[in-house]
């Protein structure tokens, strides 16, 4: 399959997800705890330039892996590590991004196996994806997605902080 992401990735990687309309919020985060973010995509492109764009101001940290095989396996060892530690699970991480078409397990199960576990399932889970279309959006709701974005709209950024800083004012 033909990956257009990647291919315009390729020829300019700042085509890939870049959008002056929507830039980074300037604010340095200081002594604010950064945001921490599992991605999961297969485009490593869309990886490292996504990950630089929201690590630039200190706002996220960003944890990277190439499909949702990996991200749930991380996913399980951060889990157990934190249980074994008696420290709660956002220590560790805070939010999920992932793409939805990757080799392995897609986005919509791994979506769907977050939300399944009974601890895992607190964490607000981002599909972001060429696939998003106004008559997909139901398979993300279906799988309990938070927030469903297509690439290239990075409104995900302030949706991604403000909804981890909402879970932390509740917490």
């Amino acid at each position: 399959m033909f990956d257009l992401e990647k291919a315009i990735g390729d020829l300019n990687p700042l085509l890939a997800i870049s959008n002056p309309d929507h830039p980074v919020d300037p604010t340095v985060a200081g002594d604010h705890v950064p945001i921490k973010v599992l991605h999961a995509d297969d485009s490593h492109v869309i990886r490292s330039t996504l990950r630089r764009r929201l690590e630039e101001n200190g706002v996220f940290a960003v944890q990277s892996v190439a499909n949702g095989d990996e991200a749930w396996a991380h996913l399980t060892e951060l889990k157990n590590r934190s249980e074994e530690n008696g420290e709660p699970l956002c220590n560790s991480v805070d939010i999920i991004l992932s793409d939805i078409e990757m080799p392995g397990m897609d986005g919509y199960h791994l979506c769907k196996k977050i939300k399944d576990d009974p601890v895992l399932k607190a964490l607000p889970v981002v599909l972001f994806s060429s696939l998003i279309t106004d008559k997909l959006v139901h398979k993300g709701e279906a799988v309990g997605a938070d927030g469903q974005f297509s690439k290239p709209d990075l409104t995900l950024i302030e949706f991604m902080k403000e909804t981890v800083e909402s879970r932390r004012l509740s917490a």
